[in-house]
């Protein structure tokens, strides 16, 4: 079976968490060819991860970039035009119907022209002027419309267009990733299947509510995202979350029950031997992961300054990337460092291969997010027998279980309580180490994975789906 993979900003040229899970369902699920399909910036880019044989092509969808395809003016072509955008902005009211209408015709459409200077036309700028107009309840100045129009060009015409003929679409987000295998999956009439890591609509939010543009353009971005999840909740054929915790979400939001399932993460035991149970020279806690405001480093800093009153010596040990484009943020959490005087303290050790030598070199795992799905770092070192402080977001808690501690996001002084008693507490440690190795073995490795996703690709090969749109 043919299948198209469709990710965004992760795989396979960014590293990551959401990157590891696409590189090992490609490499697991030797029995089905992948056409990979990522969405990414403006910038050329590289596969980060070498493609497995099963792979037969990449297609690189780069946004703020005109579509390669002619343009025809005036007539027929940009009536259609209007009709689509028209419909396309209802979305402007949630209406999931009307704007499913419209992205397609738009696709269908953007396969053969160059939808590009379409959005240049005043006729383009008055529609989307309107649509500010209903969502807001006010009219918006021209800025915001400006603004607005520049952002649905830059995101939409790079995504419209029909991809290659498969067998299954599989998108790993409900957001602009999503767009595509929606696309595949009408246009050939084969089933759609969404997983999600995260949230991405609640990522979203996050994000919408510390940009600096003015409120109508909030507004029109956020009715987008809302609808565009929506929609594929409700027309996915099958909608898969990697914890309970959204799994609720996502049936919350219009996925019905019966089409919703869960898959929970996984590693391969053998590549997270379980550590020695000798405590470190200096009590050490390990972090995890990329340099992104989203993992909240900020709190995790802070919270060293509780974690030294106890245990002076105690070492707090970050691992990782700082990706393109949050160098910024990696500074900030360097000051932060400095003027809380834990440059003793805190070192910033970089990536590390492999990734097990980072949990073997810690007492303690400290995960501080204010966001995730179901993350690798917590079943990574549950796998290698470390005990895990992380804040109660997604299915966090759910990886755990009573196997470490949880605490709310954004709580220094309550993370540091718990970093605490664990550097402090050595037979406690080592029995929630050993409990966590034997939860990860039970449940979370890539057997159990792989096993889950093969049933749902044969599931979804035998199934009658019925589309709304």
């Amino acid at each position: 079976m043919r299948l198209l993979l469709t990710t965004e900003g992760t795989y396979p040229s960014i590293m990551g968490g959401v990157s590891t899970w696409c590189d090992q369902l490609v490499r697991g699920m030797t029995d089905h060819d992948y056409h990979l399909l990522e969405v990414t910036g403006p910038l050329p880019t590289k596969p980060a991860y070498t493609l497995s044989s099963n792979v037969d092509g990449l297609t690189t969808v780069h946004l703020w970039t005109p579509r390669d395809a002619k343009y025809v003016r005036g007539g027929q072509t940009e009536r259609a035009f209007r009709r689509g955008l028209e419909r396309l902005l209802r979305f402007a009211e949630e209406d999931a119907e009307a704007f499913a209408k419209g992205l397609f015709d738009l696709a269908v459409l953007g396969s053969e022209f160059d939808l590009w200077p379409f959005f240049d036309k005043p006729a383009t700028w008055e529609a989307v002027r309107f649509a500010i107009w209903r969502a807001n309840g006010e009219p918006p100045t021209m800025a915001e419309v400006a603004l607005a129009v520049n952002w649905l060009k830059g995101t939409l015409v790079p995504l419209l267009f029909i991809p290659e003929e498969v067998d299954q679409a599989h998108t790993t987000s409900n957001g602009l990733s999503a767009i595509p295998a929606w696309i595949a999956a009408k246009a050939y009439d084969v089933p759609l299947m969404l997983t999600e890591h995260g949230l991405y609509l609640r990522e979203r939010y996050l994000s919408l509510a510390g940009e600096e543009n003015p409120p109508g353009v909030k507004i029109l971005r956020s009715r987008f995202y809302y609808t565009l999840a929506r929609m594929m909740y409700r027309e996915s054929d099958l909608v898969v979350s990697v914890s309970e915790f959204n799994r609720t979400w996502q049936i919350e939001l219009g996925a019905p029950a019966e089409k919703t399932r869960v898959v929970y993460n996984g590693v391969a035991p053998e590549a997270f031997p379980e550590a020695s149970e000798a405590s470190q020279q200096e009590p050490t806690v390990a972090w995890v992961g990329r340099i992104d405001p989203i993992k909240d480093l900020e709190t995790l800093v802070r919270s060293f300054t509780t974690v030294t009153r106890t245990t002076p010596d105690a070492r707090l040990r970050l691992f990782g990337p700082v990706p393109k484009g949050n160098e910024a943020y990696g500074t900030k959490v360097r000051q932060l460092v400095e003027e809380l005087g834990l440059t003793k303290s805190i070192t910033f050790e970089g990536p590390v291969k492999p990734v097990h030598r980072a949990y073997h070199a810690a007492d303690v795992v400290a995960l501080s997010s204010i966001s995730e799905g179901f993350p690798y770092v917590a079943i990574e070192a549950m796998m290698c027998g470390r005990p895990v402080v992380a804040t109660q977001v997604g299915g966090v808690g759910e990886a755990v279980g009573d196997f470490g501690r949880m605490v709310d996001p954004r709580a220094p002084e309550e993370f540091g309580s718990a970093l605490s008693e664990l550097l402090m507490d050595v037979p406690l440690r080592r029995r929630l180490g050993m409990g966590a190795r034997e939860r990860a073995l039970n449940l979370f490795t890539l057997s159990r994975m792989y096993d889950g996703y093969r049933g749902l690709y044969s599931e979804l090969g035998t199934r009658n789906h019925v589309r709304v749109a």
